[in-house]
């Protein structure tokens, strides 16, 4: 599996267009704007994206917001390692056991 990491709502955008990733986790407070927009946006062209929003703010709002975009996961911090594995294993048992997966 390969990890790319970027600061910058742009450069994710960019990244996220070329190599459509499995799953994407994105921190609310990006270089160049916000996080939410970042969902909004691979959800409007991808509904099936995998994306989860990681933030400091885990303020009733911010997973307001979050669920509007349909993001499949909210991580507040500090998180731990159990809580990725947790989500990357909810992403397996949800989309690598369904039989349209590879029409993705």
């Amino acid at each position: 599996p390969e990890i790319m990491m970027t600061g910058s709502r742009n450069d994710a955008w960019d990244m996220y267009l070329k190599t459509a990733p499995d799953i994407v986790f994105i921190d609310l407070h990006l270089s160049d704007g916000s996080g939410h927009m970042l969902a909004h946006a691979i959800k409007e062209i991808d509904p099936k994206a995998y994306v989860i929003i990681v933030t400091a703010n885990d303020y009733s709002e911010e997973k307001d917001v979050a669920n509007q975009n349909n993001v499949d996961a909210f991580v507040p911090k500090p998180y731990n390692k159990k809580t990725i594995l947790d989500c990357i294993g909810k992403y397996i048992n949800t989309y690598w056991s369904l039989k349209g997966y590879l029409q993705r």
